[in-house]
């Protein structure tokens, strides 16, 4: 994952430096066919069995090393088939604080894009999915 959200940079350096309660979200992974951008402004998949899918209970205890902190998933990722129709060209992922709307908290790009076409799923590993802070 390659980058925070402008929104959750803003609730962290408040949290950390001014001392501003942030109430802790639930997490929710969703795929997208374009780079959501700091701002949100990616194209997320919609349509044909999609649902964004609740990963804040499957991330491990977050682990701190000399170069950075980090957590990663703890479990196997997988959303639903495909049905109807195709989701598309998967090419980045956006973590969200709900299952529909909210705020974005996170995004990255795939290692490679995975073509999601009817009947198929994605999935992403145990440890596959990697957060960093540095």
């Amino acid at each position: 994952m390659t980058a925070l959200s402008t929104y959750a940079e803003a609730k962290i350096l408040n949290l950390l430096f001014k001392n501003t309660a942030f109430s802790t979200p639930q997490a929710y992974i969703g795929l997208f066919t374009s780079d959501p951008t700091d701002s949100a402004s990616g194209t997320e998949v919609s349509g044909n069995g999609y649902a964004r899918i609740r990963i804040d209970n499957k991330m491990s205890s977050a682990t701190a090393n000399s170069d950075n902190s980090q957590i990663t998933n703890s479990s196997v990722i997988t959303f639903a088939a495909a049905s109807g129709g195709a989701f598309g060209t998967i090419t980045h992922i956006g973590i969200f604080d709900a299952l529909s709307s909210g705020n974005l908290l996170a995004h990255g790009a795939l290692a490679a894009s995975k073509i999601i076409s009817d009947s198929d799923t994605f999935q992403i590993n145990a440890s596959g999915l990697v957060i960093t802070i540095d």
